[in-house]
């Protein structure tokens, strides 16, 4: 993640409302995709499905990966300007 993306993300993930909805959007849909993927048997499709639930997933880590490309984008200017 760019750290201009990160600062744009900010707003969203430290807002407790909009992280917990955008939680609650994802294991939503992570349920529907586990659903699909019992009832699948096309192994590409499978495959596919399988990497929509580890994309979905990776919501669980948003907020502190945001927070944690943005601190470092701070700190690298911080640090820039000080030299």
């Amino acid at each position: 993640m760019s750290p201009e993306i990160a600062r744009k993300l900010l707003a969203v993930v430290n807002n407790k409302s909009s992280i917990d909805a955008l939680f609650e959007y994802a294991e939503e849909r992570i349920k529907q995709h586990v659903k699909n993927l019992i009832r699948e048997t096309d192994h590409a499709k499978m495959v596919a499905i399988q990497g929509s639930i580890q994309e979905l997933q990776r919501f669980a880590t948003l907020r502190d990966e945001v927070n944690q490309k943005a601190k470092e984008a701070k700190d690298a200017k911080s640090n820039s300007n000080n030299q």
